[in-house]
């Protein structure tokens, strides 16, 4: 069972030993919600959940949730020991990432987001509704192995725990943050998500394509210029 006195590294050692058993339902699963999702092309709330208890007596819940244009697919189990109930999750069927997301974190999470814009996450918890909203999120790590995360709904605190796991260790918001930073943290999340939209597109971009792409996020040639060295590319101004 994952409680809160454990360490980092102990949920992890407990979340990969389970994920060898669990691998097999996952798979099963989430081949079976794709397909009717796609079936029954649905608009609104899609939820569909399925609990798998291991002889470790760690309870995971395998979920395919949607909304609206959004889906995304959890594989998470509760950390329990405190007042509010933090979450080990697995960030994939294949060679999964394991991801803490403190109890702490979850409580700043309540406070500082859904509380704070009276947010009703409805069939949702607080991680399904967290993981459903934050798709688009910039990983920035420090060199002493510190993280922060930008995101539409703020900023996190976190920390590289080791090439397999990263735990979430609070969060912030964008409400707690000076105008500058707010500024700065705006400006790279429109990065991300301009690189996003650019990488769904196919490839051998043209200038005119990635050009259309930065203004539709209000970004300029700075954009379009780091766009190009990324893909070690020369920028040619026309």
């Amino acid at each position: 069972m994952f409680v809160s006195s454990m360490s980092s590294e102990e949920l992890c050692a407990e979340a990969m030993k389970d994920f060898s058993i669990l691998q097999t339902k996952i798979d099963l699963f989430m081949d079976r919600c794709g397909k009717r999702y796609r079936q029954e092309h649905f608009i609104g709330r899609f939820i569909k959940r399925m609990v798998v208890t291991t002889k470790r007596n760690n309870s995971w819940t395998i979920a395919f949730l949607a909304l609206n244009e959004g889906f995304t697919f959890l594989i998470y189990a509760p950390i329990t020991g405190q007042e509010t109930c933090g979450y080990i999750a697995l960030s994939s069927n294949r060679n999964p990432l394991v991801l803490e997301y403190t109890p702490h974190f979850m409580q700043r999470y309540r406070e500082r987001y859904l509380k704070y814009y009276n947010l009703d996450t409805g069939n949702y918890n607080a991680l399904e509704y967290f993981s459903l909203k934050n798709n688009n999120t910039l990983y920035v790590r420090q060199p002493d192995n510190s993280y922060y995360f930008i995101s539409e709904q703020g900023v996190m605190i976190g920390r590289l725990v080791s090439e397999r796991m990263i735990s979430h260790k609070t969060y912030i918001g964008d409400d707690n943050l000076s105008l500058r930073k707010r500024i700065i943290l705006d400006e790279e999340y429109k990065t991300l998500c301009a690189a996003n939209t650019l990488l769904r597109l196919p490839d051998n971009l043209n200038l005119e394509t990635v050009r259309n792409v930065a203004s539709r996020y209000n970004l300029g040639d700075e954009f379009t210029q780091r766009w190009y060295a990324w893909h070690a590319m020369e920028f040619v101004q026309s």
